[in-house]
């Protein structure tokens, strides 16, 4: 029935994810035993390792002025904000929607502000004319 269909497309599921890991597994390995025979072969290159300038792929990233991994290693971390309890952020949250609300209201009064005012322009020169 039904429940042994299920249950053998688990079991496919399951065997097929067990096979994934045990691939990406292998991959890792052989990544990481390629890497190590590269810095055998190529010494010069250990620096580039923890090098977070250098991507994976062995081009470079954005690198500012000034810094290299010495220096960003030196550097300031910056401070972790301070957490917003739930009642401030729901508080914020509400302000931020009716000060939102607030805009969109007087960009409508603007654009009818506008428009009354062209109309005016209009009159105006109907009249001088």
């Amino acid at each position: 029935g039904r429940g042994g269909e299920q249950s053998t497309q688990s079991g496919r599921l399951l065997l097929a994810l067990a096979m994934l890991d045990a691939l990406l597994h292998g991959a890792l390995e052989a990544a990481d035993a390629a890497q190590a025979k590269c810095m055998d072969r190529y010494p010069e290159a250990i620096g580039c390792i923890q090098d977070e300038f250098v991507s994976f792929d062995g081009t470079l990233t954005t690198v500012y002025e000034d810094e290299d991994f010495d220096t960003k290693l030196e550097r300031a971390e910056v401070p972790l904000e301070r957490p917003v309890p739930d009642q401030e952020y729901k508080r914020l949250r509400d302000e931020r929607l009716r000060l939102r609300e607030k805009l969109r209201q007087l960009r409508e009064a603007q654009a009818e502000d506008a428009q009354r005012l062209q109309s005016l322009e209009d009159q105006r020169r109907e009249v001088r004319s």
